[in-house]
């Protein structure tokens, strides 16, 4: 094995690893090879926190290996250099890695390896919540794990594990907690469905909605997209079915029936959970959205569960995933090949059925290539819901802009005073 020394912190003794981890160093240890299982070209730094660190050749966009060293931080490996835009529509990095991610010496099995161009880290907290609350669905004790705490906006963001008997094993979700809350005076809450690909740090760290909820004493809860730490056949090949492409629903074919039960964990097992931790928030005012697949998700939830979700708002939906190339894919292999039982999560067929006003605000930009691929078909969505004699839905075509963060940094405003209307709050 090949060791090199990328920065000055390099620990020089650390090379003798013999292809296996160097355990629990130092704060901000990371070794880097370009083959799995800490073979090939190597090298361990000590890193600064908090700080972007380029990643040179051998290792850009060529690192298998990526293996934080304790337990007490974790880092973000980005497609892009340090100092450049994230311009993906799914956001630039896959989430966090720490010293118990499983695939930190295989970054092949997630497609990362040839993408890592940079990374950050940071020191994060594992402590769990004193409450030892009760999980209502299995009527056990289900602990929370506060993972990071971070304030923004005069709020606080949490990201949060727990282990979740729907899917049988660990999620992470973030809440978002304004500031002025109390069980005297609890704040309703939004629930952010988001998109293919993405974790919740995406839209925590790039969509900006706290910025306009935290003075109006909102909520916000961000559940991640799919089950995670699983290795179903085919689970990580695509990035739009398998990890991170749940479509919020409960799958019936198998494998995925075993874990991919996303509709039964957003509507009853998290929420649940939290609404039993955090007495500061308001069970009967609660409200959804989502972007793109997440769209998708809150408008079918919302149409499914009348009364459940006091409005619905999506940036660039799936609106009719029967007849687009995503939704085929996805229905087929989470459904089986039955389209009857497609309409039953498909929002173009659930809303002709809809009984009363429909509370829905939707975006689409014009320059969304997914749009003109006919891949959202929120025109299908309209057409359905005029045709019932639906009143209530605001859909909007923003001229020039795209599927990215930036499409929804700059409506987020409107959406989340849309859900403060009907919430109760202005």
């Amino acid at each position: 094995m090949k060791f090199t020394s990328i920065v000055t912190a390099a620990v020089s003794s650390a090379i003798a690893v013999s292809g296996t981890p160097i355990h629990k160093r130092e704060i901000g240890g990371v070794l880097l090879c370009t083959g799995v299982n800490a073979t090939g070209t190597c090298s361990y730094s000590v890193y600064a926190l908090e700080t972007c660190h380029q990643l040179p050749a051998p290792f850009h966009q060529n690192t298998s290996t990526f293996a934080p060293d304790g337990e007490d931080f974790e880092c973000f490996p980005r497609i892009g250099d340090c100092g450049s835009i994230c311009t993906s529509p799914t956001g630039c990095t896959f989430g966090s890695v720490d010293f118990n991610y499983k695939n930190k010496f295989n970054l092949g099995a997630i497609k990362w390896n040839n993408l890592i161009s940079s990374f950050d880290c940071s020191l994060k907290t594992t402590t769990s919540t004193d409450c030892n609350c009760i999980d209502p669905l299995q009527n056990t004790m289900a602990s929370i794990t506060t993972n990071a705490s971070i304030a923004s906006f005069g709020g606080r963001f949490l990201k949060l594990t727990h282990q979740s008997s729907v899917t049988g094993g660990p999620m992470n979700f973030t809440l978002f907690l304004p500031a002025g809350i109390s069980e005297s005076a609890p704040a309703p809450l939004l629930i952010y469905l988001s998109g293919l690909t993405c974790t919740p740090d995406n839209v925590t760290e790039k969509g900006f909605l706290h910025a306009h909820a935290a003075p109006l004493k909102l909520a916000l809860l961000y559940p991640d997209t799919s089950p995670r730490g699983t290795s179903h056949p085919g689970e990580h090949d695509s990035w739009d079915f398998g990890s991170a492409a749940s479509f919020y629903i409960d799958a019936t074919q198998e494998p995925w029936a075993q874990n991919y039960k996303m509709e039964t964990y957003i509507t009853k097992e998290l929420p649940e959970l939290v609404f039993s931790q955090f007495k500061q928030l308001d069970p009967q005012r609660v409200s959804i959205a989502g972007h793109s697949m997440g769209g998708h998700g809150a408008l079918t939830l919302f149409l499914k569960n009348p009364g459940k979700y006091k409005s619905v708002s999506a940036f660039s939906p799936v609106s009719n995933p029967s007849a687009c190339p995503w939704g085929e894919k996805a229905f087929t292999g989470y459904l089986g090949a039955d389209k009857e039982e497609w309409k039953k999560h498909d929002a173009t067929e659930l809303v002709k059925h809809w009984k009363g006003y429909l509370n829905a605000l939707l975006d689409v930009g014009t320059a969304d290539n997914f749009y003109k691929q006919r891949q959202l078909l929120p025109e299908n969505f309209a057409e359905a819901t005029k045709a019932a004699g639906i009143e209530g839905l605001q859909l909007r075509y923003q001229d020039g802009y795209d599927h990215s963060y930036f499409f929804i940094s700059t409506f987020g405003e409107d959406h989340i005073k849309h859900h403060a209307k009907h919430l109760g709050l202005l």
